[in-house]
């Protein structure tokens, strides 16, 4: 087996379900590969395992690795049947008689094959795990049924469940797919003699001005208190010995996030054994009293990471201490790493979230235009100035001309992840004057803008950080020497990426109100220096004695992030934020209640979970925020700013609710009921307007950007709001750019090699008509996307659309076509002479062009560049600096 992604099957529940019914074998013979095959499981513990114990598990095909053992399972489609027979009145009210109709609903289907499973192949595939990610969609993995057992058992440990036995069934099926996480790679600890496992320690308690959210007769109800808090500063986190870091390599990081059977941490870099010897330790002692070798530990952790402790009722006489022996012996020696910190896509150039920004109230007009400062400036680069905006595409100078070089010797490998007019630019520079690529440059800016318009907005020194919480109250509370102090006092973190006494904003995703705003400010600790290997990436955290893990949305430190803003103007507003908006705090409590141990009862637990309203309710706290901040800028009364907060906190508490559903259940609330009051609220208004229909109905009134952010505008009417996402609108207006000095304008077909006699093969006019075929089915598939009738939202849209092209690349991949018939075709679908073909030009190209590179690229012809100007990238002086890259601006010609 390679470490890689296994391409297992995905089908749809539905259409087994169909299959049963009407008495059809399932069968996979004969069926389309790419299809499916459509689904993946990483590289994991589960799957080393897997591969140990069943030899005959992975296969490869084509490079790619496959498994028929597990299917990923997907409950998304009703059963439905025509009914000749059923009369229904339609929108002209109209008697008609036809009508599809439900035969077998989701929750129908699942619950029969949960309970059922089925026979696919011959052979019977049963109920197997949710992984973390596909059990909040609703997926579930199936397996067959000669290999269930024996997984299960051993991703519990051997813990046994009887049928119908009462049990935390929710924490089970959470604990035992902790296994199935993917891995970066592994590494080996012995649990026996190398693991420290110490009490979860705490902080001190404290007084907290909350804005509490409760349970009461099945409703959720939100109101201000000042509230006694204690945090525990170590949930999730552990301390593992830079030897381990240096024996694996990775020296240069400073967290591993682990993964074993029933356990995960997020262990940072420590310098144990330095702290060990400075301190004269030689043997240290467990939470129960077991003496070690001090010289031999590699990992410090506590109970919150090692899950199988809650379940200590379960092994011998039912203590903590049987039940952690049970579990060293029972692990095996390797641990799963997830991943180690790393520097992100956009470096210390973060993006802003719409969220952050509409949480804010007192964000001005003119904030907003020194905020966007530097991105509007880049807008405007790219417009106006070709090299930057060919810098943009990814057309890197330097890496062009080693391109042509292996053009020559037609190797056309590195174009393999170059998209197409950035190969077509590196063939020949002349396609920028193409009124193809002109409209291509408009569209991409206006696409870059309109992210912008949604608050994505760069600012130097944005840094999401690992959150790591009091760690050296941690390493003290090894060697026994905590003493219910810390070194960290109030909105106090550290990070070295910056200067001692640094303000932020902080915030973490999901992001809800102006009460998961936070100020804090960067405390230097000689400690921090002294015992860890910390990057630029980690955030020592101050849990110790302030509200920072809830004004987090429930953070915790088993690798959750955090986004430090430094800009000035966001500091302060943070500070606005905390003198203004009381943290929403959550106390609905989830129930870990025994529930029977069979089908019947995991079946009702995946509908609850499947069910999920996070989306809707980080659009609904939007709207309220909105509302908020028009409030508060018009003056409007404290009773309604208050209710409309209190609401606004409300729905920060129910995003916990949702996040949490995998590991607790919550049905003593409805959120759907939940969101309904919320738009009952006597501040919310609505327009009477009618529906696509012709039906008269209530829209909501929603700010201008609701237009940008949302796919679900249907019933809402856009206004404009005192509100900083609308400002931003404004503020992000822009003037068209200046005609490029030499700007000309050429055609497409005046790019293409003139004689297919330059190119290789030989035309074969007969293959013109299949390959337009192809596209025009592609394209006849898309043009029906944009048409009014339409009902589907943006995103399956698109989701129709890639599976439409990709349909198509892989029929024209295919076929075997030279140079030369791609040539001829193309000049046809450029000449403007015949419409079927012009139509479908620049779809022609793209499909051409993922499917035949080799065979399309000698089409161009190759342009004379050399005073072509480019952007190189520099370390020391610079002509741009483009969010922290430096560039300095050059003739192509002097590169060579």
């Amino acid at each position: 087996m390679k470490n890689e992604n296994t391409y297992i099957m995905n089908l749809e529940a539905c259409y087994i379900y169909k299959d049963i019914m009407n008495g059809i074998e399932i069968s996979s013979k004969n069926k389309d590969l790419n299809k499916l095959f459509s689904a993946t499981i990483p590289y994991s513990l589960e799957t080393i395992r897997m591969d140990e114990i069943y030899k005959d598990t992975f296969y490869e095909v084509n490079k790619k690795q496959y498994t028929k053992k597990i299917i990923n399972i997907t409950f998304e489609k009703n059963y439905t049947v025509w009914n000749e027979d059923k009369e229904f009145v339609n929108r002209e009210g109209e008697n008609q008689k036809g009508k599809r109709v439900v035969f077998a609903n989701k929750k129908k289907i699942r619950k029969y094959l949960y309970v059922n499973g089925f026979v696919m192949d011959g052979i019977k595939y049963i109920f197997y795990k949710r992984g973390a990610g596909k059990a909040k969609n609703g997926y579930a993995l199936y397996i067959q049924d000669s290999m269930q057992e024996t997984l299960i058992d051993r991703s519990r440990l051997g813990l046994k469940f009887e049928k119908n036995e009462l049990l935390d069934l929710t924490s089970v099926l959470a604990y035992e797919s902790l296994i199935t996480s993917g891995l970066s790679f592994t590494i080996e600890l012995d649990p026996k003699t190398e693991i420290l496992l110490i009490e979860d320690i705490y902080g001190i308690e404290f007084d907290s001005n909350a804005s509490v959210t409760r349970e009461s007769n099945g409703e959720i109800i939100t109101g201000n208190e000042i509230l006694k808090l204690q945090n525990c500063l170590t949930d999730g986190q552990a301390l593992i010995d830079e030897s381990i870091f240096d024996k694996y390599g990775k020296s240069g990081h400073a967290f591993m996030l682990l993964r074993n059977d029933l356990l995960k941490s997020c262990g940072f870099n420590t310098k144990i054994q330095a702290f060990f010897l400075a301190n004269n330790i030689t043997t240290v002692i467990d939470m129960f009293g077991t003496v070690y070798d001090a010289s031999k530990i590699k990992l410090i952790t506590t109970p919150n990471s090692i899950k199988f402790l809650k379940f200590a009722y379960k092994i011998g006489d039912g203590s903590k201490k049987g039940c952690y022996e049970y579990w060293k012996e029972h692990i095996t020696n390797v641990f799963g790493v997830v991943k180690c910190d790393k520097e992100g896509n956009y470096g210390s150039y973060n993006r802003t979230t719409y969220q952050l920004l509409n949480s804010i109230p007192n964000l001005s007009y003119e904030d907003l235009m020194a905020i966007t400062e530097r991105e509007r400036e880049y807008v405007m680069l790219l417009k106006n100035d070709n090299a930057v905006f060919r810098n943009y595409l990814g057309c890197d100078a330097k890496a062009s001309l080693k391109l042509e070089k292996h053009m020559d010797n037609g190797d056309i490998s590195l174009y393999e992840d170059t998209d197409l007019m950035n190969a077509l630019l590196m063939v020949n520079s002349d396609m920028q004057y193409t009124k193809k690529f002109k409209k291509m440059k408009s569209d991409l800016i206006a696409n870059y803008v309109s992210h912008l318009k949604q608050g994505k907005i760069r600012m130097k020194d944005n840094k999401y950080v690992t959150l790591i919480s009091n760690p050296y109250e941690m390493l003290l509370a090894s060697i026994g020497k905590y003493d219910g102090k810390s070194i960290m006092h109030g909105r106090e973190v550290y990070c070295s990426y910056y200067e001692d006494g640094q303000e932020f904003c902080a915030t973490r995703n999901p992001h809800i109100n102006g009460g998961n705003v936070m100020y804090t400010r960067n405390k230097h600790h000689k400690e921090y220096i002294m015992w860890f290997n910390f990057t630029d990436n980690i955030c020592v955290i101050n849990f110790y004695d302030n509200d920072a893990p809830d004004r987090l949305q429930g953070a915790d430190t088993d690798s959750d992030t955090m986004l430090l803003l430094k800009k000035k103007i966001m500091a302060d507003k943070a500070k606005y934020c905390e003198d203004n908006f009381p943290t929403p705090i959550n106390r609905v409590r989830g129930s870990s209640k025994p529930r029977k141990n069979n089908m019947e009862e995991l079946y009702k637990l995946d509908v609850i979970l499947s069910d999920n309203y996070i989306g809707r309710i980080v659009n609904m706290s939007q709207i309220i925020n909105s509302y908020l901040n028009d409030a508060i800028t018009k003056g409007k009364s404290q009773e309604i700013i208050d209710e409309l907060y209190h609401a606004s906190s409300r729905l920060s508490s129910m995003s916990q609710i949702e996040i949490d559903k995998s590991k607790k259940v919550f049905d003593n609330i409805s959120m759907s009921k939940e969101l309904s009051k919320m738009r009952q609220i006597q501040s919310i208004r609505y327009a009477r307007e009618e529906d696509k229909y012709g039906e008269m109905v209530n829209k909501m009134i929603v700010p201008n950007f609701f237009d940008m952010i949302s796919d679900s505008n249907e019933y809402r009417v856009f206004e404009k709001f005192d509100t900083p996402l609308d400002i931003l609108q404004e503020v992000l207006l822009f003037n068209r750019g200046k005609r490029l000095e030499g700007d000309k304008n050429k055609e497409m077909k005046e790019l293409l090699v003139k004689n297919s006699r330059y190119v290789e093969g030989i035309s074969q006019k007969r293959q013109f008509k299949p390959i337009l075929e192809i596209i025009a089915e592609c394209g006849k598939k898309i043009n029906g996307l944009r048409m009014k009738t339409c009902t589907l939202n943006d995103k399956s849209k698109k989701t129709v659309e890639k599976k439409a092209k990709k349909e198509a690349i892989e029929k024209i991949k295919d076929m075997e076509i030279c140079s030369a018939t791609i040539l001829n075709y193309l000049k046809l679908c450029f000449s403007k002479e015949d419409k079927d073909y012009s139509k479908y030009a620049t779809l022609s190209l793209n499909i051409l062009f993922c499917a035949k590179k080799k065979e399309l690229l000698p089409c161009f012809k190759k342009g004379d560049m050399d005073n072509d100007e480019v952007l190189i990238k520099m370390e020391d002086k610079c002509d741009y600096n483009i969010f922290g890259e430096e560039y300095q601006k050059s003739i192509r010609k002097n590169l060579t």
